[in-house]
């Protein structure tokens, strides 16, 4: 039995992801432990698409950012984001 259907998700990236792209000109901190072990400066995507969808799926706005943030609070959640997609054990 073959059962069709049309699905809709309402999560629109130009309204509910981040503002800038995946590119970190002065570099994201890299922290380990509660230390800073370095910089890089790409491959956050998943911890941003990671927490684009659970702040769309809890129907919290991102903050509108048009730069990456390079340290605080914003820059741990993608970086403990992109962590914890990669499962590391």
């Amino acid at each position: 039995m073959s059962v069709e259907a049309d699905v809709g998700v309402d999560f629109r990236p130009s309204r509910h992801g981040w503002r800038f792209g995946n590119d970190w000109p002065d570099g994201a901190a890299v922290i380990v432990a509660g230390r800073t072990l370095g910089r890089v400066h790409g491959g956050l995507c998943g911890g941003m698409a990671s927490t684009a969808g659970q702040a769309w799926s809890s129907g919290r706005l991102l903050p509108a950012l048009s730069r990456p943030p390079t340290d605080g609070d914003v820059a741990a959640q993608l970086w403990r984001a992109q962590v914890r997609g990669l499962d590391l054990p």
